[in-house]
């Protein structure tokens, strides 16, 4: 089978996870009239895959987003696609290159803010009160080699809304300790 084809069904099941108590989650970040919050931060199951003929254990981080506009001048979101992180100033895809020998494409999708709760995470619905209509959530999860016990993960996100004229993306910037993300176990149809 495909390793994508692989990842993204390892993807649409680790959307599921407890809410992760980490203090840098859930606090917004606002520039102008776009707000943006990392609402869970989460490391994935390892999995083992063949990847150039050999056998390669692989691992990433789930991010769960929250995108919001109140300006009605705002039409949809647009973003770029979070390809990589940095775990203590360095490249997690440079590493997985390095460790596996190719880069491994991350997984994302876009969800409606009610939609998502109500199907997939409403232990979030509480820190979504008063979300403003132009909302969405946003899932990626960034797959890799091993990633290390403990180092201080730096993500940058880029986001805007698509007005009328002359869209502007926004840099956001978040820092978090990777030793303090929780692990999630899929194991016979239920997270642990």
């Amino acid at each position: 089978m495909n390793l994508r084809v692989l990842l993204f069904g390892l993807y649409i099941s680790s959307i599921i996870s407890f809410a992760n108590e980490n203090s840098m989650l859930r606090q917004p970040i606002i520039r102008g009239s776009n707000t943006f919050t990392i609402l869970d931060m989460y490391k994935t199951e390892r999995h083992r895959y063949k990847i150039n003929g050999t056998l390669h254990d692989i691992e990433g981080i789930v991010y769960v987003f929250l995108c919001s506009s109140n300006s009605d001048k705002d039409i949809m979101p647009s973003l770029t696609e979070l390809l990589d992180f940095e775990i203590d100033g360095h490249s997690y895809q440079e590493m997985t290159i390095k460790e596996v020998g190719e880069k491994i494409e991350s997984v994302g999708a876009i969800f409606d803010v009610n939609d998502f709760t109500n199907k997939y995470r409403p232990d979030l619905k509480k820190y979504l009160v008063g979300v403003p209509e132009k909302s969405i959530i946003m899932i990626t999860t960034v797959y890799g080699s091993i990633l290390p016990q403990s180092g201080i993960i730096i993500t940058r996100v880029k986001l805007g809304w698509v007005p009328k004229k002359n869209m502007e993306l926004q840099s956001y910037v978040f820092k978090t300790n990777l030793k303090n993300l929780k692990n999630i176990t899929y194991l016979n149809g239920s997270f642990k």
